[in-house]
């Protein structure tokens, strides 16, 4: 189970299939996912005991009680089936949302970084003799200006 709910598999997109609120435990909504545990869970406790009594009901030719526990049946499964598709919407618009900022994030990382690249570099040439192998903070480019090495200096 903890497997199920650490934040890895939470990016994967996976886990807004799961039954039982697992995308919520795994979007770090572990209120919700209680929630939808509980309501499956329910839902299909009620559509088991309907079944069952139901059985019994048409075995021992009680044929209302049958027909009785056979709608209860059915709200049972309803229900279950209505929490566990309420429960996959939600865990996938937190999927969304995750992904969403994950994005903003990797976007405002390369904005800093082509900015980085705009400020003002000193470009020095490089003699025919190289003037000293570790000019400190340059990076050599693989450049060259009239046959002539080319480094940056930032």
């Amino acid at each position: 189970m903890l497997l199920l709910i650490s934040a890895a598999s939470a990016g994967t997109g996976w886990t807004v299939m799961m039954p039982f609120g697992i995308g919520a435990f795994a979007h770090d909504k572990p209120v919700a996912g209680v929630v939808y545990a509980l309501t499956q869970t329910a839902g299909i406790s009620v559509l088991t005991v309907g079944t069952i009594q139901g059985d019994r009901a048409y075995l021992n030719e009680d044929l209302a009680a049958g027909e009785r526990w056979r709608f209860i049946t059915g709200g049972g499964a309803t229900f279950a089936a209505a929490s566990y598709f309420v429960s996959m919407v939600h865990a996938s618009r937190l999927h969304d949302m995750q992904e969403s900022e994950e994005r903003a994030a990797s976007g405002a990382r390369w904005l800093r970084e082509q900015q980085a690249w705009q400020q003002p570099v000193a470009l020095i040439v490089e003699g025919p003799q190289r003037a000293s192998p570790g000019i400190a903070g340059a990076v050599e480019m693989p450049w060259r200006l009239d046959g002539v090495p080319v480094s940056l200096i930032r």
